[in-house]
């Protein structure tokens, strides 16, 4: 079945929820309200969601203003039964779309150093390591990546 990227409506703040409670609970407890409710109608943040013909797969988080030179990544999951299957790739492509429309020229984000599989994503995509950045509410180790998207303007 084709897989569509989407911007997210309001019906898919209960599948953000729910997802967020399965993936980054090891994180720190209290990100999947943060996903889900604090960032879900905050200005400036938009959800896209990747779905096929009969369910959503996955979504990103991603922070961006018009002129603004660096767009932030503060999410991105997919459901255990669509991992390793493209979706992660292709909410990762459309980010990067989605930054550029808005004129950025770097997409930014942190990940887990112990998130082996998002890490191998994101440095696949292209994203360089800038390293350590601090600790998830987990216990985690946090690292700093970011990726130049386009040119100076």
């Amino acid at each position: 079945m084709p897989i569509q990227i989407r911007r997210a409506t309001a019906t898919d703040r209960e599948f953000v929820r729910t997802l967020s409670e399965q993936v980054f609970v090891v994180y720190g407890h209290q990100y999947p309200t943060v996903l889900a409710d604090e960032r879900f109608d905050a200005q400036n943040h938009s959800y896209l969601i990747a779905e096929d013909e009969t369910e959503c797969l996955g979504f990103a988080l991603l922070e961006s203003a018009e002129g603004r030179k660096e767009a932030e990544l503060h999410a991105i999951a997919v459901t255990p039964d669509s991992q390793q299957a493209g979706v992660g790739r292709m909410l990762l492509e459309a980010t990067e779309q989605a930054s550029k429309v808005q004129g950025a020229t770097h997409l930014a984000l942190v990940v887990a150093e112990v998130n082996a599989s998002g890490r191998a994503l994101f440095e696949q995509a292209g994203f360089e390591n800038l390293g350590y950045c601090g600790m998830f509410g987990g216990g985690q180790r946090a690292l700093r990546m970011r990726k130049r998207i386009a040119l100076e303007a």
